[in-house]
């Protein structure tokens, strides 16, 4: 073999592993894009891991009165303590029944925000269910920064249960 052949076959060779190579990749790309997965599935950490939106009580004030978006206003805390007092217009799905009832109770919402007592001035329990509905596949969802209790500070209004 002369020494042109020999570079014609090393050139004609290269070009097959690119082709095989280029190939497989398109092949791997199409495949996945085709393949539908879950909101919920752990292939999506990236939505899992979304960092939170904390909402002032100010701010979720103007986005109730603006009414440009349905907004519905969770409020995690234990039943008798919701009784007591809460946001006007709030649902009272307890944190440890959230994970059951979510879907059914929340599928219609555009903005979601998480409202909780906060009674140590963090967001702790609110910012582990942000996640828990984020991995459930709820795309917009914000937390309310220190719970009821910045919204009282606010002097906003509250619905009170008499006693």
């Amino acid at each position: 073999m002369t020494r042109t052949e020999k570079r014609r076959a090393f050139v004609n060779l290269l070009i097959v592993v690119v082709g095989l190579v280029l190939s497989t990749f398109v092949i791997k790309q199409a495949w996945s894009s085709r393949t539908p997965q879950s909101p919920a599935s752990p292939n999506r950490p990236s939505e899992a891991k979304k960092e939170a939106q904390i909402l002032a009580a100010p701010e979720l004030n103007d986005i109730l009165k603006r009414r440009q978006q349905n907004v519905t206003i969770l409020d995690i805390q234990e039943r008798e303590k919701f009784r007591k007092e809460h946001i006007p217009g709030a649902i009272n799905i307890p944190a440890d029944e959230l994970d059951a009832r979510a879907e059914d109770e929340l599928s219609k919402s555009d903005l979601i925000v998480i409202v909780d007592c906060a009674c140590d001035g963090t967001n702790t329990a609110s910012l582990v269910k942000h996640s828990t509905l984020v991995t459930l596949g709820f795309p917009n969802v914000a937390v309310l920064d220190e719970g009821l209790n910045a919204w009282k500070r606010s002097s906003f209004e509250i619905v009170v249960e008499k006693e």
